[in-house]
């Protein structure tokens, strides 16, 4: 199975999945502590994030492990380009 990954996003088997990171982290503290400061894309990357847990918790656990390996992949790959897309640090 080929990972493809793009910026917050890892493409594989037909699906696209947030990939999890310091970005999320970021988006997370500026929901809780300054919702002010989130742009559209980080509006975006939080409903994205919700709409994979919820898709992940009713999932049979062969798909769940199915995707987390291949999201850690994603992530391995992610953090060796050392990027984070979108991020507003304003």
């Amino acid at each position: 199975m080929k990972v493809t990954a793009s910026g917050m996003y890892a493409s594989f088997d037909d699906m696209c999945w947030p990939v999890p990171g310091e970005c999320a982290g970021d988006i997370e503290w500026r929901l809780r502590y300054a919702p002010e400061r989130l742009s559209r894309a980080d509006h975006m990357l939080a409903a994205s994030i919700i709409n994979a847990y919820r898709q992940m918790v009713g999932d049979p656990e062969t798909k769940r492990r199915a995707v987390i390996r291949q999201l850690r992949l994603a992530q391995r790959e992610r953090s060796s380009q050392q990027h984070c897309e979108g991020r507003s640090d304003g």
